[in-house]
């Protein structure tokens, strides 16, 4: 096989990772990556990257423990090799992935080598990146002022690079972490300039990000009309790109609006639709959250006791998103509901659930 004929081969693997949903992705197609890979020498860079690839790709779909085999095989051959960028990309990856888990001292340790390797060799777009992933772990450790910091150098990176992708995902960066700042004119004027840019460049995945947490800036200072309108354009840029996680995310959220607003019927129908979603693509977090807000739709319906039922389920279990049990918090204290003995709830159980709740709306 020529080199080209391989790299387009790898590439469909690869690609068929992103595309594919997470239940649908087995065995059968690590293994094929895996035979590919196996026709690289080690001593040829290339193959790290594919590493790398196909690891960011598995942990886009939440297939943690095969991304990180990858990530770990890509910085054992940057070691071999002594390629000090790939070394720091393959801990920075590494950390996200810890990162996304709540791993966060785990991530903060990886984060740290890999800016140490980086004072050994001067790559600015790597730095850039690792500037990135360290303020995402720095807002997850509530270190928000630090976060600003480093996107502001990733930001100054990218500007020095004339990279308008990366401008538009710092500024993106930037806006999340002054909006936990409650700084909201500042993260809405950086959403707002990184929306002009991802028109510019025609990037749908920065723009449907830059959307959602303009929805989220709207939603929390009482502006449901905007909140709404720009979950809604962000739901279809993430159908359009088959990023179901971002689907749901934005569905639920303007489901959730539709029940602070009093429109009932279409928080039923956008819970009906988001759950669709969820339930398709293995999406159990999302899922949590759906059934969040049925619960708190059910009390306002007076069906209290479902309502009950199924609160007392979402917050025993330690997966409920943060945003879920915040959800949560007003019907957990006026049905003075306390956290029992911990437990996780199957999928096939959460549907039995939304079933009987759905139609008790």
């Amino acid at each position: 096989m020529s080199t080209e004929l391989f790299f387009e081969k790898m590439n469909e693997v690869i690609t068929s990772f992103q595309k594919s949903s997470m239940h649908l992705l087995n065995e059968k197609h690590f293994a094929e990556f895996d035979q590919l890979i196996q026709q690289l020498p080690d001593t040829e860079l290339r193959k790290i990257q594919c590493f790398q690839q196909a690891g960011e790709a598995l942990s886009a779909k939440m297939i943690y423990g095969k991304a990180e085999q990858y990530f770990e095989q890509g910085l054992s051959l940057a070691r071999q090799q002594r390629a000090l960028s790939e070394q720091a990309l393959a801990l920075g990856a590494l950390a996200e992935l810890e990162r996304v888990q709540g791993k966060y001292r785990a991530a903060f340790s990886h984060i740290n080598d890999a800016l140490d390797i980086l004072t050994k060799t001067e790559n600015d777009v790597v730095s850039a990146r690792l500037f990135i992933l360290a303020g995402l772990n720095d807002i997850s450790l509530g270190m928000h002022e630090s976060a600003i910091e480093r996107f502001y150098k990733a930001y100054a990176l990218y500007k020095k690079l004339d990279d308008k992708t990366g401008i538009a995902l710092a500024l993106i960066r930037l806006g999340t972490a002054e909006m936990m700042q409650e700084n909201y004119a500042e993260s809405e004027e950086h959403l707002k300039e990184s929306l002009a840019l991802c028109d510019d460049i025609g990037d749908k995945h920065l723009k449907a990000g830059a959307l959602t947490n303009l929805g989220e800036i709207y939603r929390l200072t009482g502006d449901s009309q905007n909140a709404y309108e720009a979950y809604h354009q962000a739901s279809e840029l993430f159908e359009e790109m088959s990023l179901w996680r971002g689907v749901a995310i934005t569905v639920n959220n303007m489901a959730h609006i539709s029940v602070k607003t009093g429109d009932y019927e279409k928080a039923k129908e956008r819970y009906a639709a988001a759950f669709q979603t969820v339930a398709a693509h293995g999406l159990l977090p999302e899922m949590m959250d759906t059934l969040a807000g049925i619960s708190l739709l059910l009390d306002l319906r007076n069906k209290t006791d479902l309502s009950r039922k199924i609160a007392q389920k979402l917050i025993n279990t330690p997966a409920l998103l943060d945003e879920s049990r915040l959800l949560l918090q007003p019907l957990v204290e006026s049905l003075h509901l306390e956290m029992e003995k911990p437990a996780i709830i199957p999928a096939e159980e959460l549907q039995a659930i939304f079933e009987q709740a759905i139609q008790a709306i």
